[in-house]
């Protein structure tokens, strides 16, 4: 039913409608970037299930349930907030891949959904997890707390390593990503399984350095790929965890540990860290130009695909 309205919405929201088929248009340049994506899906969903697998054989049903409901909560903001944007941000990006300035301000631009939004996020997940696992699990799965606190640090790479993504795609690299996702993958693997003897903390921590250090592999080499400056957008990633990231989730863990009970902690812990990203908006002038640009290229998502940006 999701898909079927999608489709009815989508054909009924835009300009194209469909008509007879021609033979003389080819749809070789399409299978080709299709495969491509394809094979960059599969080996993805492979490292992403890999420590689920691995966890079952060594370990069994009880620790692999500890860490599958772990890392169900890392995956739903990941989810929720990857898909919509994605749909917005790749046509902005393919649009002026050609123009060098312009797409490293647009990058740029993009990256800030990971440094401003999901890094933040895992911010505050990791230091209220258990009151958080109390709260949507229950008492029981109080053994998912140290285990999700590990893998929300790696959703912090995992958010900030969204853009390397787009720019492959958009940037016309996705046999370059097949190729990288052909070395990286198998090696992200490796590492993730080697925290198995450590049990679920062990293969969680291993989650996070694999991703963290994809994040910095996979950045560079889309950076040289497609012509952009690779040291500013490490930079600005770098600066928005040091001013936002950390404080947000270290206010997050002190307002869990000044009162009792998951609600209360919760919500001490989440008006702590928004009373200082606010703060640091209202003091801060490029603050408040970075969540404007934001606003911007979600704005420039909406319009016709044939306006082009202006510099």
């Amino acid at each position: 039913a999701l898909v079927l309205m999608m489709c009815v919405l989508s054909v009924g929201l835009s300009r194209w409608r469909p008509g007879r088929p021609r033979r003389r248009t080819s749809i070789r340049r399409f299978l080709r970037v299709g495969s491509h994506v394809f094979g960059t899906q599969v080996i993805g969903y492979a490292t992403n299930n890999a420590d689920n697998v691995a966890l079952g054989a060594v370990w069994g049903a009880g620790p692999l349930g500890i860490y599958s409901r772990a890392y169900q909560l890392l995956m739903t903001p990941i989810n929720q907030i990857n898909d919509p944007i994605t749909r917005v941000v790749l046509p902005v990006l393919s649009r002026v891949h050609e123009d060098r300035p312009t797409y490293q301000r647009y990058v740029e631009k993009a990256q800030l959904v990971g440094s401003y939004v999901l890094a933040p996020t895992f911010s505050v997940a990791a230091g209220l997890s258990t009151a958080l696992v109390a709260l949507l699990f229950g008492p029981a799965w109080s053994a998912v707390g140290p285990v999700f606190v590990v893998l929300a640090i790696g959703g912090v790479f995992r958010g900030v390593g969204l853009v390397t993504y787009w720019i492959f795609l958009s940037s016309d690299h996705s046999a370059a990503q097949l190729r990288m996702y052909l070395v990286a993958r198998p090696v992200m693997i490796a590492v993730i399984l080697l925290g198995l003897p450590w049990g679920p903390v062990g293969v969680a921590a291993g989650h996070t350095v694999a991703f963290a250090l994809y994040w910095v592999v996979s950045l560079r080499r889309a950076s040289r790929l497609a012509g952009l400056d690779a040291g500013r957008l490490f930079g600005q990633t770098v600066r928005a965890l040091a001013l936002v990231s950390l404080p947000c989730g270290g206010l997050a863990l002190l307002g869990g540990r000044l009162v009792d009970g998951p609600l209360l902690e919760v919500g001490l812990g989440v008006g702590l860290a928004a009373a200082y990203a606010g703060l640091l908006v209202m003091l801060s002038p490029r603050e408040r130009g970075q969540l404007r640009e934001l606003r911007q290229l979600l704005g420039r998502g909406r319009a016709p695909a044939s306006d082009a940006p202006v510099a």
